[in-house]
């Protein structure tokens, strides 16, 4: 599996945008789908890889996160439209929690954690 995520950088007191950090997430997959509800497939499925973590400043305070261990748990459904499509809902957890380095030193507090809800459409072969 591969992600990308944007988040908006800020701090509260005083307002300052900061910029905004970029992930990419490779992570191999392990997906278990152990029944079959008529037309509903429920799974859920474990992925450890690698974070590659960038920072693109708008001001000139600088900013460099580390690069960390990636690990995701994701659980949803797939409901079959027929043999071919599916419509998928997913709900994720994965952990990106390591450190910065920048104008301001070393900032070991640092954690771009999130939560995901995927909705798409799955095509099978």
């Amino acid at each position: 599996m591969l992600e990308w995520e944007r988040h908006g950088v800020s701090v509260e007191r005083p307002d300052v945008d900061l910029g905004h950090q970029d992930t990419v997430s490779v992570l191999p997959t392990l997906e278990i789908r152990p029944v079959r509800l008529g037309q509903v497939i429920p799974y859920v499925n474990m992925s450890f890889g690698v974070n590659v973590n960038s920072f693109g400043e708008d001001t000139a305070i600088r900013i460099s996160p580390s690069n960390t261990f990636a690990w995701r748990l994701g659980w949803g459904a797939d409901y079959k439209l027929n043999d071919r499509f599916a419509l998928n809902a997913e709900w994720a957890y994965k952990r990106n929690d390591g450190h910065t380095t920048g104008t301001g030193g070393r900032n070991d507090d640092w954690n771009a954690s999130s939560f995901g809800f995927l909705f798409g459409g799955k095509m099978f072969f």
